[in-house]
């Protein structure tokens, strides 16, 4: 990094601390508000940077906090894709079996309202019970990505692994793909 932009952040920050001083201090409270604990992390984050240290820990801390966002962000996108989930017993399935909610099938709901529920669920849960399902589910993205890179005319290559043929000449759809990955690599 130049010696200009090094110049140029650092006086950004001094600003920043200024304002920050400032409006706390005064009646200038609504000016600008700045988060004291997030302004701190980013500081440190930029000095950090700016020196050329590892900011590893800084990542990690900041990873686990903004994973479960990421999937209550992402997953609703994915359940409304009807290509993948042609029908609410598949999203049922798959938040009953990988991300253990229970009672959706209970009774009848609308594809929007199953969606709602599984994400106020997640919102709920720790983060440490949706590490595996995070896991896996890169995992197994990170592998439907690459057999759609050498498939380029297929929609999706359900073909992952040879444990995922299909049997009793039903068709396999997207969640019974991830369920079968999900349960042969969760104990791994």
């Amino acid at each position: 990094m130049r010696e200009e932009t090094k110049g140029v952040i650092y006086m950004a920050l001094d600003i920043l601390e200024s304002i920050k001083t400032n409006s706390s201090e005064s009646d200038i409270k609504n000016f600008i508000s700045i988060d004291s604990d997030i302004y701190s992390e980013v500081k440190e984050e930029i000095y950090q940077l700016l020196s050329g240290k590892n900011i590893e820990k800084i990542s990690n801390n900041n990873k686990n906090r903004n994973e479960k966002e990421e999937l209550i962000g992402l997953l609703p996108i994915v359940l409304i894709d009807k290509e993948k989930f042609p029908s609410n017993f598949d999203i049922i399935k798959l938040a009953e079996y990988s991300l253990s909610i229970k009672g959706l099938s209970k009774r009848k709901r609308s594809r929007n309202e199953l969606i709602g529920i599984i994400v106020s669920e997640l919102a709920e849960k720790e983060d440490k019970e949706l590490d595996l399902f995070l896991k896996l589910w890169r995992k197994f993205m990170d592998e439907s990505n690459n057999s759609l890179d050498k498939n380029k005319n297929t929609k999706i290559n359900l073909t992952i692994s040879s444990n995922l043929e299909n049997t009793n000449n039903k068709e396999t759809n997207f969640v019974d793909v991830w369920l079968e990955f999900f349960n042969n690599n969760k104990e791994k």
